[in-house]
């Protein structure tokens, strides 16, 4: 271990953690960006269902009526870390939308993969892909925004005292 310390670690591994503040921490993290986000889960789960504009005229004021923003703060690493996370949630969301719109509908009408199809297609033509995927891509950015910042603070925090002088964050 002495070897260790005269040298910079690049990668972080489990036994290197304080794991008494490490699960507890990550525990809550986990709970605190699931309570945050669920208002967004929410608008897109109203948007996906509904026939037409009865709840929202769109995803803006669905979101309105739903919930404040909230930035975390920027630290370097953290930030570079903070805004490729959300791309990547953002661009699998976008991708995997027609699927949940798909799986929402099948949910909550009680219908099979085809009669589903049918239907959104006979309701909303080709436009049902497209339906919530604002407020999809919103949560899936958010969502790995924050989990990020928060796994990465939590981590700070969690680093036993001997490793943290050799770490670069």
């Amino acid at each position: 271990m002495d070897e260790l310390l005269g040298e910079e670690i690049h990668v972080i591994e489990l036994h290197m953690m304080d794991l008494r503040k490490f699960f507890p921490l990550t525990a809550a993290s986990n709970a605190a960006a699931r309570t945050f986000l669920y208002p967004l889960h929410l608008v897109r789960t109203h948007l996906q269902t509904q026939v037409g504009k009865q709840a929202y005229k769109g995803t803006w004021d669905a979101i309105k009526s739903k919930m404040v923003s909230v930035l975390p703060e920027n630290v370097p690493r953290m930030l570079i870390n903070c805004l490729a996370s959300p791309l990547a949630g953002m661009s699998a969301a976008a991708i995997m939308n027609p699927v949940d719109v798909v799986r929402v509908r099948m949910q909550t009408k009680c219908e099979g993969f085809l009669g589903t199809y049918v239907r959104l297609c006979r309701e909303s033509g080709y436009g049902w892909v497209f339906k919530g995927m604002s407020a999809r891509t919103l949560h899936a950015g958010f969502n790995s925004m924050l989990v990020m910042f928060v796994y990465e603070s939590v981590k700070r925090v969690s680093l036993k005292p001997e490793y943290q002088g050799c770490t670069r964050w």
